[in-house]
């Protein structure tokens, strides 16, 4: 993993030094590149004081326009956790803000998270995540196998899938479909925290894709010991098929 994106400085900065901050990092594999500096952190809106005033800060800062700041003011009070995040580092880096929802508003039926990214050079982006309808594994692999993946993505999505129904019911799972209006992305979000499956307990079924999109098959981005969170498969914003693993998250107590 690259461990030149710390957390320190970007909690400190938005969230402040004394609050619990949850970490996830993620590997991103796009044919014949993998990027590793990826973060997000991540905190309970209600137990930081004066968090709308920092993030719609950081929003101003990053460029977002009038519409989206606006937005961002709107939907604050309803989000019962608030992430900020990178992808890369230094002056290129995309900074990207996300609200999540325990229930979704009533004028945005399913959504889990509402997300804001910026990129110097380029126009911001807004992105939303849908739950998708989940009655039980039939649903989940329906969508899974819906023409939304390449084939290969979508095997190892449901290889995830049929691993995390052994141990949980399918109903506590979650998978959403992600958009970003004015761009290409369209890909799907499984998420198997509730399951308990390691990096290593999936790597095997991860293996074609992985060559499918030119990396090795047998390195999946993390140790095998890593707890898996989710994994995120599709098209990306410019037109390439991706696949990204989202493992090893930590709670950063207060003050460390």
């Amino acid at each position: 993993m690259d461990s030149t994106v710390d957390a320190a400085p970007w909690t400190d900065r938005i969230f402040g030094p004394d609050c619990d901050v949850f970490v996830e990092r993620s590997v991103k594999f796009v044919p014949g590149r993998r990027e590793t500096a990826r973060v997000l952190y991540g905190v309970e809106r209600a137990r930081v004081p004066g968090l709308r005033a920092r993030v719609l800060g950081l929003a101003h800062a990053l460029g977002l326009p009038d519409a989206m700041r606006d937005e961002l003011d709107l939907r604050f009070g309803d989000a019962f956790m608030i992430h900020a995040g990178q992808e890369g580092t230094g002056p290129t880096a995309t900074r990207k803000i996300y609200l999540e929802f325990a229930r979704p508003p009533e004028d945005l039926p399913g959504l889990r998270f509402l997300a804001w990214k910026a990129r110097p050079g380029a126009a911001p982006v807004r992105s939303t995540y849908i739950r998708l309808p989940n009655a039980g594994a039939a649903d989940l692999r329906r969508a899974l196998r819906g023409g939304d993946l390449p084939d290969a993505l979508g095997d190892a999505m449901a290889g995830v899938l049929d691993l995390a129904c052994a141990r949980v019911d399918a109903a506590d799972l979650t998978l959403l479909a992600v958009r970003e209006p004015g761009t290409a992305r369209t890909s799907l979000d499984l998420n198997v925290y509730d399951a308990g499956l390691s990096v290593g307990d999936v790597a095997p079924g991860l293996g074609a894709a992985l060559a499918q999109l030119g990396h090795p098959p047998d390195d999946p981005g993390f140790p095998a010991a890593a707890r898996l969170g989710h994994l995120s498969a599709g098209v990306s914003r410019t037109g390439a098929p991706f696949l990204t693993v989202y493992a090893d998250a930590r709670l950063r107590r207060a003050g460390t």
